[in-house]
């Protein structure tokens, strides 16, 4: 399932929050190394399966029950293990300073 917001926004300690869009599917395989605007964001919940999450100076686990940010700029790969494909939440947004 995949969502996408037409021109939602809400407002968080100060600042503009406009979620573009969300979904909840399995991701099998690899997403690439890549990194968004500066102002966006991306949460990650792990509903099930075992994968990675990849930076530049880093790797960390993911399995069910993890949440995880990566913010603009960031670069980062995601790896699903074949045995046991992740299924995640993703929220993918803007931030308005």
């Amino acid at each position: 399932m995949v969502y996408e917001f037409q021109d939602e926004t809400f407002f968080w300690e100060g600042l503009t929050v406009r979620p573009v869009r969300v979904s909840d599917e399995y991701i099998r395989g690899t997403i690439p190394m890549h990194s968004h605007s500066s102002d966006s964001f991306e949460l990650h919940v792990i509903f099930a399966g075992e994968g990675l999450i990849r930076t530049i100076d880093a790797e960390y686990p993911l399995s069910a029950g993890t949440v995880c940010l990566t913010a603009g700029n960031a670069e980062h790969e995601q790896v699903s293990f074949p045995c046991a494909p992740v299924r995640e939440l993703c929220i993918y947004g803007t931030i308005d300073h």
